[in-house]
């Protein structure tokens, strides 16, 4: 977003300032989501921009449709468009917590007395309701680390085996980035 573009939008948010910033992510995360729905819903829809201009959506100001899907019609647009589908390709077992931080998921499983180690948490944070995986890639790394961990005695599986178990799966921490 251009400087003075973001400088008008903070002028014009009346939040106080300790809520400032978190509103106005909060806004952007709005702001970007309606605009993916709208390219899926209303420009992906259409093979020609003659089509996508003339079906406007709902609550956009033909104009400004106009504007958008000129620019989604760059070659510009289409490259950064593919090369963010890829990288979000790339990305793999999502949590399944919603809002709930692990945190929050490790005090929960503290109160039932569950283990809280790195690789419970894990596997607790992405199966659904019913205990279960979401899809196959998310099974198997489970069933990798349930397989290992089976692999030490039940008496020598402490919360230092368990780490090294979900190591040995899921790889060392990179830079910035805890699993």
């Amino acid at each position: 977003m251009p400087e003075d573009v973001l400088r008008d939008v903070e002028d014009n948010t009346n939040a106080p300032a300790e809520y400032k910033d978190n509103c106005l992510r909060s806004v952007g995360k709005y702001w970007k989501d309606w605009k993916g729905c709208l390219k899926s819903k209303y420009f992906n829809a259409y093979k020609m921009n003659e089509e996508r201009i003339k079906n406007v959506p709902p609550r956009v100001e033909s104009n400004q449709w106009n504007t958008l899907v000129q620019y989604w019609g760059t070659e510009e647009a289409a490259v950064l468009a593919d090369k963010n589908k890829r990288n979000r390709e790339q990305q793999g077992l999502h949590h399944r917590t919603g809002r709930t931080s692990f945190a929050e998921l490790r005090r929960e499983l503290a109160n039932k007395g569950d283990a809280t180690d790195r690789m419970s948490v894990f596997v607790k944070s992405r199966q659904d309701t019913s205990g279960r995986a979401p899809d196959e890639e998310t099974a198997e790394v489970i069933s990798q680390m349930e397989q290992r961990l089976s692999d030490v005695p039940e008496p020598e599986q402490t919360q230092p085996i368990q780490e090294r178990v979900f190591t040995s799966v899921m790889g060392p921490d990179g830079h910035g980035r805890v699993a």
